[in-house]
């Protein structure tokens, strides 16, 4: 397996760098980043297709609440 195409299929969020290289490698912040991880769990897969379908309400709600 090419380790540089590895992904973890559950995310870390206990660990605030692993948290600030998920916020980079999605694009977005921490606040969206625990937002979708507490709708849809820590899968990656899963968060990545909520952050998706998501992403324009997403920037929205945030934005107005920060």
């Amino acid at each position: 397996m090419n380790q540089a195409n590895f992904k973890p299929s559950k995310m870390d969020l206990s660990d605030q760098m692993k948290v600030n290289e998920w916020c980079a490698k999605l694009n977005c912040n921490e606040q969206v980043l625990h937002y979708c991880v507490s709708h849809v769990g820590k899968s990656l897969t899963s968060v990545e297709a909520f952050l998706q379908m998501n992403r324009d309400w997403l920037s929205y709600r945030f934005s107005i609440n920060n």
